[in-house]
């Protein structure tokens, strides 16, 4: 993905790019460093996935229009380029390679999830089943 919509962003160790439920205008694409997604609920976070160089993120919000569904934090000191919501729109028009990757990425990150979802899945059910046996 290389258009951009600005100059590439230099950004820290710790430092937060956005945090879940925050409105997305952008996108980025990680050129250098790694950064962590994270969902936050109730006190917890729950790792979602470290990205490193050439990998995208806050992709969501532009294709969907909803706010961040996760927090993503610069792990390892980072450059982004952001990709605003007119430049993604050509570039969806412009250049099927980009949208075919781009579906590749999303579809492999929907099939962990799916896995992640039969895991939890399978744990609730050991678990209602222990509880039921122990009444």
């Amino acid at each position: 993905m290389p258009t951009s919509s600005s100059e590439p962003r230099r950004m820290p160790r710790g430092a937060v790019i956005f945090r879940q439920g925050d409105p997305g205008h952008e996108m980025f694409v990680l050129s250098e460093g790694r950064v962590k997604l994270a969902l936050h609920t109730e006190g917890h976070e729950q790792e979602l996935a470290v990205l490193g160089p050439g990998e995208f993120f806050g992709e969501l919000s532009l294709l969907i229009d909803q706010p961040r569904t996760a927090t993503a934090t610069v792990v390892d000191d980072a450059t982004l380029i952001a990709i605003d919501r007119a430049v993604f729109a050509m570039m969806m028009q412009d250049d099927l390679d980009v949208v075919f990757r781009m579906m590749n990425v999303l579809g492999r990150r929907l099939s962990e999830t799916d896995q992640q979802m039969q895991t939890l899945r399978r744990e609730v059910e050991r678990l209602r089943a222990r509880k039921d046996s122990t009444q």
